[in-house]
């Protein structure tokens, strides 16, 4: 590995021909540019480099390694980036920079793209063609203060200071090139595949596909009612596999059946799903049916309830949501898609095995960023959630008398859970503050729940909140409702009234 020093604060550091390392006037740094075949990551780490995790973005230079790097408490939310990468390629291609930052307890993923270059303290590598990469900055806090990473401190209410207090193991920065695909959406289309349905038989194994119309009257027989829970994902997630389905013990018995509808969430909006999941059931069905949903899933219900006439194959009785942005999130507009990917996949990285499967699959957060990359940002199920877009602004019209809104206000129940985060549900104080530092960047001091407002959760139209008996305010994290023990009681009580 080679390494380079800048001669003080500020400066650049030239890394290759094609690549420079620009420096903030706050921090300092020495780097060091790896070899093909160097190991990125300690001997601890899982893979060779960081782009290790990714499938659809390869290397396209050498990964670069920051060693003491440091940053005075200016560098906080709301401040210039640390630095920036500069970078010239050599072909036509979708580019991104991704850091990773190694700490014991796991991987923190951030990923930017390439913006127009901030001052004119020195000639760009390359001219105009250049990319140039921002750097966000790692700061933790000194003695006696919180700690934060990636230089946001507000959150958490803690100064936030130059300490790094022995909690990074590594930090690297890598760009990453993916090949531009002339039919991204199509592509999108097939890796996000079809829609299913599946029924749970033991909560202890994962759902089992229903096969077409005879699959559903097999399971549920034609010409009498019969009670059916439903539980519908939210975005970029899918059905738990087994091991993540035990919480379903606690709210199913009473039901003949346990369905989970297992859809797309990135290339058609949630009224979308919600009609292809009508079309799955029989005509000849009478499911009286209670909704369980997470965050977008959320909308794919309010979606089948508000914007589709009701229909007796499946009479929806009782909804209740859990973290869906019924006010959007700020997280689904396109300036922000690489906060989306840099949350997602760090979250993914730490908590997959308690969140019972409802973190983001990071293949679906790799075609988020494949389309941010290459500046396609026309996604409707993304869009869907984007807080003034126009399917929040359709789903929370004001309820004319007569329409299905309020014919649904009327005979539908409607419960929400929400969450105001408060960094206390992991056990790594280190990955606490990366993910939160991840919010803070995206809702500033808003409450929120890593992914959505917490003030979203809760209004679901113009006419004001579900009523306080029928909510539940929590301080998970957006993938921690199906462990909280809170939230799987106050479901019980809902469904049983």
């Amino acid at each position: 590995m080679a390494s380079r020093t800048p001669g003080g604060r500020g400066g650049s550091i030239p890394l290759t021909k094609d690549m420079k390392l620009r420096l903030g006037n706050q921090w300092s740094a020495r780097a060091t540019v790896a070899k093909p075949g160097d190991a990125v990551l300690s001997a601890g780490g899982a893979g060779a480099g960081p782009a290790d995790a990714l499938g659809l973005f390869e290397p396209a230079a050498p990964a670069v390694i920051l060693h003491d790097a440091a940053a005075t408490p200016s560098a906080v939310l709301g401040q210039p980036t640390q630095g920036a990468l500069e970078f010239l390629p050599d072909e036509r291609a979708a580019y991104v920079l991704m850091q990773t930052v190694e700490t014991a307890d796991g991987l923190i993923y951030d990923f930017t793209l390439p913006q127009q270059p901030a001052g004119d303290d020195g000639a760009v590598l390359g001219g105009p063609e250049t990319l140039t990469f921002p750097i966000n900055p790692v700061a933790l806090a000194g003695p006696g203060g919180d700690s934060a990473v990636l230089g946001v401190g507000e959150i958490i209410g803690g100064v936030v200071g130059s300490e790094l207090g022995g909690a990074i193991v590594k930090r690297a920065v890598q760009v990453l090139k993916s090949p531009f695909d002339s039919a991204l959406h199509e592509s999108i289309r097939r890796a996000e595949g079809e829609p299913w349905a599946g029924v749970l038989w033991d909560p202890a194994q994962s759902f089992a596909p229903i096969q077409g119309f005879e699959g559903w009257r097999m399971l549920l027989k034609p010409g009498q009612p019969h009670r059916v829970l439903l539980f519908i994902h939210g975005f970029g997630s899918m059905l738990g596999g087994p091991g993540t389905n035990e919480w379903f013990t606690q709210l199913g018995q009473q039901y003949d059946a346990i369905i989970g509808y297992d859809h797309p969430t990135i290339w058609c909006d949630p009224e979308h799903n919600a009609r292809e999941l009508l079309a799955m059931i029989p005509d000849d069905l009478e499911l009286s049916v209670d909704v369980v949903a997470h965050s977008r899933g959320g909308l794919v219900a309010r979606s089948l309830v508000e914007l589709i006439e009701p229909q007796p194959k499946l009479n929806i009785r009782r909804l209740i949501t859990n973290g869906t942005p019924h006010g959007g999130t700020r997280l689904a507009d396109p300036e922000r898609w690489d906060r989306l990917v840099s949350l997602g996949m760090t979250a993914a990285s730490v908590l997959a095995a308690p969140a019972g499967g409802l973190v983001w699959v990071p293949r679906i957060l790799e075609l988020v960023l494949k389309a941010a990359s290459q500046v396609v940002f026309d996604l409707p199920g993304i869009g869907a959630m984007t807080p003034d877009g126009e399917f929040i602004t359709k789903l929370n019209a004001a309820a004319r008398e007569g329409s299905i809104i309020a014919q649904a206000q009327d005979r539908v129940r409607y419960s929400v859970i929400s969450s105001r985060y408060t960094s206390g549900g992991l056990a790594s104080p280190t990955m606490q503050q990366a993910l939160a530092s991840f919010a803070a960047q995206t809702f500033f001091d808003k409450p929120n729940d890593l992914v959505v407002p917490t003030e979203s959760m809760s209004r679901l139209d113009d006419t004001g909140l579900v009523p306080r008996s029928r909510r539940l305010q929590l301080d998970n994290d957006h993938f921690g409702y199906f462990s909280s023990g809170k939230a799987i009681a106050f479901m019980a009580q809902q469904l049983a009234d």
